[in-house]
């Protein structure tokens, strides 16, 4: 049962970056139309900081399924096991991309209120 568990966790980081970045995305645009009233910029930077810890979380899942991997080298046959790393590493650089792009994204708040036109 333990080696199925590293299995299905590599793909997490896949997952979790880009959809921590559309939700997030998605949430703040439905915050436009509330985002002149009292504090529009603590809940944009709340927003994109629960977002960019969506993405490291997936990261780290796929982080640990990477490094079960490694660790398994020496005990399991190779019967795949190169593209589930593979899969893993991907993972954990698609996370960190999504999460740089959020926390850029998220930066803009602190520039744009959302009231200009």
């Amino acid at each position: 049962m333990a080696a199925l568990a590293p299995r299905s966790y590599a793909w997490a980081g896949l997952v979790a970056g880009p959809g921590a970045w559309a939700i997030g995305t998605q949430a703040k645009y439905s915050y436009v139309s509330l985002a002149c009233a009292d504090h529009p910029v603590l809940v944009t930077v709340g927003i994109t900081l629960l977002s960019a810890i969506l993405a490291v979380l997936g990261g780290v899942i796929s982080w640990r399924a990477w490094k079960t991997f490694r660790e398994a080298e020496r005990v399991v046959p190779p019967d795949g096991r190169e593209a589930r790393e593979f899969l893993a590493v991907v993972s954990i650089l698609m996370a960190a991309l999504f999460t740089a792009v959020i926390l850029v994204q998220g930066a803009a708040g602190f520039v744009f209120d959302g009231c200009e036109l």
